[in-house]
Order: C-alpha cells, then sequence, then structure tokens
C-alpha cells in the first residue's frame, strides 16, 4: 500500500502539470521528427519526378524528331537494346535512369523488360541483394503515340531510408526519456513544493490552534515561496494584532460594561425596596437612565470604530473642505468649552481639501475637542489649528495643563485605556481609539506632539491631489 505522502504527491497539481507537460512535449518532438522527414521525402520525391519528367521529355523529342529506330540504336549497350535483368537491379541499386521502350502487344522494343508499372506516376518497392531488401522507384508511363509507350524511372536514394530510420529511432528515445523523465521530475518537484506547504500549512495550523506568535520559516533563497512565506507572515501579524486587540476589547468591554449593568441592576434592587415611594423610585429611574445611556454610548462607540476599521465608511468619501468643517466646530465648541472654564483659540488656513466622509471628519475632530473640555485643567487656554504641511492638511488639538504622563503617552490611542487620574470622570476610553481608526481610514496618521506643555494632538491627512483648492 501507498503512504499518504505518496498518494498526495502522485495526485498534486504538479505532478499532474509535469506529466501533461512532458507528454505535450512528447507529441510536438515526435510530430515535428515525422513533420521534418515527411517535407524531406516530399521535397526529394517532387524533385525526382522533376528529373523524370525532364528525361522523358528528351527521351520524346528524340523520337518525335529521329523517329523509333533512331531512339532504339541510341539506347543500344554492349550492342543490346534490351538490356538484361542483371542491369536492371545495378541501375537501381546506382540510382541511374530506368528506361523501356514498349511496341505494339507489350513488346519491349528497348531498355528493361522487368519494368512495368501502371500508366501515369507510380511509386514501387523494388526487391533487390536477393531479397535482402527493397529500394523504392518512381517511374512515368505515358504513350508516345499510338503504338508506341514509354517508362522512365529512377529509385529514391538512400538517404531518405536512413532519415525514416532516423524518426522512428527518435520516437522510441523520446518515447523511453521524455515522459519518464518528466513523471520524475514532477515527483522531485511536488515533494519539494509538498514540503514547503506542508511548512507553511503546520505554522497557519499552529496559528489556529491558539499560538498566535508562530511564524513560518524562511529558507533565504528569495524565491516565490520565500516571497508568499513574507505575504503570510505579515498576514499572521496583523492577525495576532487583531486577535490580542479582540482579547483586549473583550476585557474592556467587559469591564466597561460591567460597572452601568451593575449600577442598573443595583437601581432595580433599590426600586424593589423604595416600591412604595414615588419620589425615591423616580430618582432610581433617573439613575438607571444615566447609566443606560452610558452603556449604549459605549456599545455605540465600538460599532462605530468596528466599522471604521473595516474600512466600510469609504464609500462616504468625498471631496471635503477641511478647513470650514474645522472652522464651524471651532465656532461650536467655543461657547461649550467657555462653560468648562477654558478658553479656545483657532488658526485655520483657508481652502485646505481632502478626500473624505465628513461625518467621521466632524466625529474625529469633535472627540479631540471633547477631550480637551474633559481632561484639561480648569482655566486652560486651549487651541485649535489648520494649516498645509507639505502635501497634507495638519490639524492641531491642544491645550497648555499638565498633559499626558511620559509613561501612557505609548497607550493613549489604545481601546479603553484611560489615565488613572481620569478614571473617574466620564469616559469609555474610546475616544482616542476612533480618532486614530478615523485618521488612518483617511490614509492619515495622528500622533501626540512630545515637544510641548499639555496635551497637543496632531492629525494629518493627505491633500486632494496634494494641492489645496480655491
Amino acid at each position: 500500500m501507498s503512504s499518504p505522502t505518496t498518494s498526495r504527491t502522485l495526485g498534486s497539481f504538479i505532478f499532474a502539470r509535469s506529466l501533461s507537460i512532458g507528454f505535450i512535449a512528447f507529441v510536438f518532438l515526435v510530430a515535428f521528427s515525422w513533420c521534418l522527414e515527411g517535407i524531406t521525402r516530399a521535397r526529394v520525391t517532387a524533385n525526382l519526378r522533376s528529373a523524370i519528367t525532364a528525361q522523358a521529355d528528351n527521351i520524346e523529342t528524340i523520337f518525335q524528331n529521329d523517329g523509333v529506330g533512331e531512339l532504339i540504336d541510341g539506347a543500344r549497350r554492349d550492342g543490346r537494346a534490351v538490356w538484361p535483368e542483371d542491369w536492371y537491379y545495378d541501375a537501381v541499386i546506382e540510382r541511374e535512369f530506368l528506361f523501356r521502350l514498349i511496341g505494339i502487344e507489350d513488346q519491349t522494343l528497348a531498355g528493361f523488360e522487368d519494368l512495368d508499372p501502371p500508366n501515369g506516376f507510380a511509386t514501387f518497392d523494388q526487391i533487390v541483394d536477393d531479397g535482402d531488401r527493397s529500394i523504392k522507384v518512381i517511374t512515368l508511363r505515358f504513350d508516345l503515340s499510338d503504338d508506341h509507350q514509354l517508362i522512365v524511372g529512377r529509385s529514391l536514394p538512400y538517404q531518405l531510408r536512413d532519415i525514416r530510420n532516423m524518426a522512428i529511432f527518435a520516437t522510441l528515445i523520446l518515447t523511453a526519456t521524455v515522459i519518464p523523465l518528466s513523471g520524475v521530475i514532477g515527483w522531485r518537484l511536488s515533494r519539494k513544493v509538498g514540503e514547503r506547504l506542508n511548512e507553511l500549512a503546520t505554522s497557519v495550523t499552529a496559528v489556529g490552534d491558539g499560538d498566535i506568535d508562530q511564524r513560518a520559516a524562511l529558507s533565504n533563497r528569495d524565491d516565490e515561496f520565500d516571497r508568499f512565506t513574507l505575504e503570510l507572515n505579515s498576514m499572521l501579524d496583523r492577525i495576532g494584532t487583531l486577535t490580542r486587540n479582540v482579547r483586549a476589547v473583550s476585557v474592556g468591554v467587559a469591564h466597561d460594561l460591567k460597572t452601568p449593568a451593575s449600577n442598573i441592576g443595583g437601581r432595580l434592587q433599590l426600586i424593589e425596596r423604595d416600591i412604595d415611594d414615588t419620589n425615591a423610585i423616580r430618582v432610581h429611574l433617573d439613575k438607571a437612565d444615566a447609566h443606560l445611556s452610558a452603556l449604549l454610548r459605549t456599545l455605540d462607540a465600538i460599532l462605530r470604530l468596528g466599522e471604521v476599521e473595516a474600512g466600510r465608511r469609504k464609500a462616504a468619501f468625498q471631496k471635503l473642505n477641511v478647513s470650514s468643517l474645522v472652522e464651524d466646530l471651532a465656532e461650536s465648541f467655543e461657547p461649550v468649552l467657555a462653560d468648562a472654564d477654558k478658553h479656545l483659540s483657532s488658526k485655520i488656513t483657508p481652502h485646505l481639501w481632502i478626500e473624505g466622509d465628513p461625518d467621521l471628519m466632524t466625529q474625529m475632530v469633535t472627540n479631540l475637542l471633547e477631550n480637551v473640555a474633559e481632561h484639561a485643567r480648569d482655566g486652560a487656554s486651549a487651541w485649535i489649528s489648520v494649516k498645509r504641511h507639505e502635501d497634507a492638511a495638519l490639524i492641531i488639538v491642544g491645550d497648555d495643563g499638565p498633559g499626558i504622563p511620559e509613561t501612557y503617552r505609548d497607550k493613549i490611542f489604545d481601546r479603553f485605556f484611560r489615565v488613572e487620574s481620569s478614571r473617574t470622570s466620564p469616559g469609555n476610553g474610546l475616544g482616542l481609539s476612533l480618532v486614530k481608526a478615523i485618521a488612518e481610514l483617511h490614509s492619515g496618521s495622528v500622533s501626540l506632539h512630545g515637544d510641548q506643555a499639555g496635551a497637543v494632538f496632531e492629525v494629518e491627512i493627505p491633500l486632494t491631489g496634494g494641492l489645496s483648492q480655491p
């Protein structure tokens, strides 16, 4: 019984295609050999027929001009007009012209009496050397007059037989080498490719089984398998990142939803306790509604973040005047920040255009401004600006407060991350994650400026065509 490895190898695509290519090559080479033989034979035969026709024309000219007697006298050899049988075989072997002049009642007047082909051009095998071999002979038989016929012929050269033998030999050699060789090559290639694919499959299976850090090994040959392996490993890196994000999100969701859900449950218990106190029940219902609204806001933020990261919002992209959008938001938030004891100033370079989703860009800038409203110190000065930076629009939102501690700077864009000082304030830790996702959806980036006091965020979005528009 064959092993599973042998069965997979014999049934592999590469092995089957190698055999197919080998068979096609075999058919092509055999066909080429026999076509070459056929073309050579056809050309030699055509030339030979032309020579026989020319010889027949010469003899006919003598017959017409000088008569049959002169033709017979010219054909005499050693005084004989009718040549003996052994001369005939020698002429066939030596490839001399064959000749026979026939008179009334099929009488041989001159030439070889044994030469008796049908009318017109004819090809036949002439046995020579006491039956040891045969030689092909081409003849032309036609009427010289009402009483006389002429036969002229000549044997084909031996080289044609050699060419045919070579074609036969080539066919046998190709049969014995090409198809078996293609099978051996296919087997070897299939085994090698199978080993590489098994390595890749092992890595993918390990990742599927939970080992998200498993990666396929490179051979350092920089072949197509290495290039595929690099792409596969890159995909596995992304899958690993997504898996870790999912795990983090799961923990974050559980943590952020547990508190409002627990509070709602607590309020329901208090309602049951204070069932006879209408005022207390109203207070409990208001508190439960507030916790439920917080829970729904968190769920909505998670859903929107998922949509943005999946890229499904790109269908709404359009040419967008980002300068006007930010200017309108700055005007809207100026009284909001004033109520929160913060002062907002703006500096907007006009007519900067991007390709983007207006709702998402509004959400991104709003999240940054809300971050200032919630976390900047009382009496802080805040600012928002839009300017051109090379071929991009640079949106800057910042304040002059204490900023974000150094230890937290690498984590502020993670989902559900909140610094310790802000855990008692409303929020779910998804605002800056959504800012980052929206910026990346627009082929841009967001960063926390590290060289200034306070929390200063910079968002860079490519301009339309790399240019601003009037």
